[in-house]
């Protein structure tokens, strides 16, 4: 009986410490992040189930929703088939690098810093 209480306590131990982290295999926290001008203008939220909401400036109504991948650096934003939107991962912020519906918004390098998460 102690045994499987312990076995039990053990298992618990590891699902809180590893099942409920917010960070990514290569170090992305998962949370909102802000561009570093103006955290109220421009920012991404990420899931934990993978997909997204980017509010690429507060002059525009529409607000790009989907899933989004990351592969080693590289933090891709898929709303549809005619848009995605590129971020590389750098030091534990986002730094955006493509998107035609973003470009005349935001400009390539522009840095967005985790605010919550």
């Amino acid at each position: 009986m102690r045994k499987k209480y312990l076995f039990f306590v053990i298992v618990m131990l590891l699902v809180l410490t590893f099942g409920c982290s917010h960070e990514k295999d290569n170090g992305l926290i998962l949370g909102k992040y802000g561009l570093d001008k103006d955290v109220d203008w421009s920012w991404v939220i990420l899931d934990e189930d993978n997909t997204f909401q980017f509010n690429r400036g507060s002059n525009t109504s529409y607000r790009p929703s989907g899933t989004y991948s990351i592969d080693g650096n590289r933090l891709t934003l898929t709303a549809n088939k005619d848009e995605v939107y590129i971020f590389k991962i750098q030091d534990g912020v986002l730094v955006f690098e493509s998107g035609k519906y973003a470009e005349s918004l935001l400009e390539v390098g522009s840095v967005f810093n985790l605010v919550s998460d």
